[in-house]
């Protein structure tokens, strides 16, 4: 009778016994990370860990492109300030016409069929209304 081979694998927990499937697998995937790692190594790239210094992390490190930077965030809330102390100075049609499509999210051709105008005539009065916010922002 011949003898049956067995697979074993080394693991946190100690030795286990395994069969033959799971053992190739085992060993494709390690191959696999490994051949992966030394791609990424041959192409110059580095994880975030290596460049761990005693006061910061990698990931602390390396900003992200899309996030705004705190000098952004601050501006950008100042300009929202102004803004709304910038609607109350306009007429009601255009305060409602900025509320309509702002806040409400209405479309151009809804806010004709409310106001009775047509869609090109709030697309004009949008873009006047615009402009008239602009000019107050910057004074």
């Amino acid at each position: 009778m011949a003898k049956r081979k067995r697979y074993i694998l080394r693991g946190q927990n100690g030795i286990v016994s395994v069969s033959k499937k799971t053992y190739t697998m085992f060993y494709k995937m390690r191959r696999r990370a490994k051949y992966l790692e030394e791609a990424d190594t041959e192409h110059g790239l580095v994880s975030y860990n290596a460049l761990d210094t005693e006061d910061y992390t990698g990931e602390e490190i390396i900003t992200d492109r899309n996030e705004d930077s705190v000098a952004d965030i601050v501006v950008r809330n100042l300009m929202v300030e102004k803004l709304h102390l910038c609607i109350p100075l306009l007429s009601v049609e255009d305060h409602l016409l900025i509320k309509l499509i702002y806040w409400e999210r209405k479309t151009e051709t809804e806010i004709g069929g409310i106001m009775g105008i047509t869609q090109q005539g709030i697309s004009k009065r949008l873009v006047k209304v615009l402009k008239t916010l602009r000019k107050h922002l910057e004074s």
